[in-house]
């Protein structure tokens, strides 16, 4: 996502339905989607599983509701909007449950709710998130409205999926390109001397940062960034790299093919540094996809387990792009003295 979002987005509840795909990145289902607001902009847009049945029994709601507030407890906000998407309505009053529960720990904080919605397919309840009430009869989101929002959007540079399995299935392994790369070989490479070692990560740093930049499908060139990713030492220059990267929706799609391309046990650094750039992009749903190929691939993989905290506590990604402004070139290449 390229662009900052477009400004009609908080005008009406109207605007903002037709905008939660994008801000997203595919259209909410079975969802609590809680956007934090901070002087007038969208700081966060923060989405979490719509509880079960079980879930929403009252004490297991509080604690439910209590979980997805402080996770974003981090995040510079003034006011929140609180959307309920469940799977199935039935009774809208009941359906609201999780909506009302959401905006009383939002108000515990301190911080008023602006808006309070419960929306299913093209209709809308407003909710009163100080008594609870449901307004009736619901609301259909305006066409016409819905239209201008998308235009708004891609003329941008955004756009969204179908779904969130959608998404997901973008980094999904390619049967042809893990055999093409495992032919060609994954084990680490042995040096007779510490200088060639050196001399090594200066070619396989170059290699990476020409991958991202410039492409490259042939097995040879991904085997290479995969076992240059391996190398702390390589991949933390990447990512000194990446924080100041420009174009860091083209690194993304590189690291997406490379993480496809990869066979079982060696995704986990590319899944990681595609997390990172889908992060710094603003994009949750990507970076936690990324995670999530990483998390099966090496469940121990210390940064991906550090990237994937940050965002859960709600961090934004100028978190991460501030602590790599603070570190020099020298100190990723050679370490911290």
């Amino acid at each position: 996502m390229s662009a900052s979002v477009p400004a009609p987005v908080l005008r009406s509840p109207h605007h903002l339905l037709a905008a939660l795909p994008f801000l997203l990145g595919f259209p909410p289902h079975a969802s609590l989607v809680l956007v934090w607001v901070d002087d007038g902009c969208i700081a966060l847009t923060q989405r979490v599983d719509w509880p079960t049945s079980a879930g929403r029994e009252p004490c297991a709601l509080d604690a439910w509701a209590q979980a997805v507030v402080r996770a974003a407890r981090h995040v510079p906000a003034d006011s929140a909007i609180v959307v309920g998407v469940p799977e199935d309505l039935g009774d809208p009053r009941s359906a609201a449950d999780p909506v009302r529960a959401i905006c009383a720990q939002v108000q515990q904080l301190g911080l008023p709710v602006r808006e309070a919605l419960l929306s299913h397919e093209d209709s809308f309840w407003p909710l009163d998130p100080d008594f609870g009430d449901l307004a009736s009869p619901a609301e259909v989101v305006d066409a016409q409205v819905a239209a201008e929002v998308a235009q708004d959007f891609r003329l941008s540079g955004w756009d969204h999926a179908a779904s969130r399995d959608e998404v997901c299935a973008e980094f999904d392994g390619d049967a042809d390109a893990q055999a093409r790369v495992s032919r060609v070989g994954l084990a680490a490479i042995e040096h007779d001397s510490p200088e060639q070692h050196e001399q090594w990560r200066e070619s396989a740093i170059a290699l990476l940062m020409d991958f991202l930049h410039l492409g490259g499908r042939d097995a040879r060139t991904l085997a290479a960034c995969a076992i240059g990713l391996r190398d702390i030492r390589v991949r933390d220059c990447v990512l000194w790299h990446l924080a100041r990267e420009q174009q860091i929706g083209t690194c993304l799609q590189r690291l997406r093919l490379l993480v496809r391309a990869l066979p079982s046990g060696q995704r986990a650094p590319a899944a990681t540094a595609a997390a990172i750039c889908a992060w710094l992009m603003g994009d949750g749903v990507r970076a936690g996809a990324a995670l999530e190929i990483a998390a099966r691939d090496e469940p121990d993989y210390g940064l991906a387990q550090l990237v994937g905290a940050a965002l859960a506590n709600g961090l934004p990604p100028q978190a991460w792009a501030q602590t790599m402004g603070e570190l020099s070139y020298q100190a990723c290449r050679h370490g911290l003295s």
